[in-house]
């Protein structure tokens, strides 16, 4: 029987990795090519209101230095050409971007989508029942924990998640 080889850094970027719960993780969650596009396909499959940003394009993105949601939303379709994408796939990839901007969806899908530790969609809800988002983006790991079903432990993972992503959070409400 043969062992599986378990890697010591992580094959996108080569930073050490870590064990977390039964998966290994990069701990290069600033630049880590993986983590990057992951994060940005997460965002859109989460959303659920757009087409068209799946791992390819993702990559081809990623590959011409737009790594973030945000960079996304802010490119226009002579980027996208620029990035050696049809002039058909331009459009309808701006398309659907301003399509997103403009479909209402659940608050909770555009919290969860930026994928912070331990806010998945049900945690995303349940916060969102008592905070609106913008004041949410300023509770405190113990105010979260005081509420029904967070400890204070995954509280506080949540919490200095949200911080971390406040920037990214603010400027895609200013992005629409």
């Amino acid at each position: 029987q043969v062992s599986p080889e378990i890697p010591d850094r992580c094959p996108s970027c080569g930073r050490s990795i870590v064990w977390r719960k039964d998966h290994l993780w990069c701990t290069n969650s600033i630049d880590c090519p993986a983590q990057s596009e992951r994060a940005v396909e997460h965002f859109f499959k989460t959303l659920g209101n757009i087409d068209g940003f799946g791992p390819e394009t993702v990559i081809k993105l990623y590959k011409n230095d737009v790594n973030s949601a945000v960079q996304v939303y802010r490119l226009s379709q002579d980027d996208l050409i620029e990035f050696g994408f049809g002039e058909k796939t331009s459009e309808n990839l701006i398309s659907e971007l301003q399509k997103s901007r403009q479909l209402q969806i659940e608050d909770w899908r555009f919290l969860a989508a930026f994928g912070i530790d331990s806010l998945g969609p049900g945690n995303a809800e349940r916060l969102l029942t008592v905070y609106s988002i913008k004041e949410l983006l300023n509770v405190s790991a113990e105010e979260m924990a005081a509420l029904n079903g967070f400890a204070f432990r995954s509280a506080g993972v949540i919490a200095a998640g949200i911080e971390r992503a406040k920037p990214s959070i603010k400027e895609m409400l200013e992005l629409g």
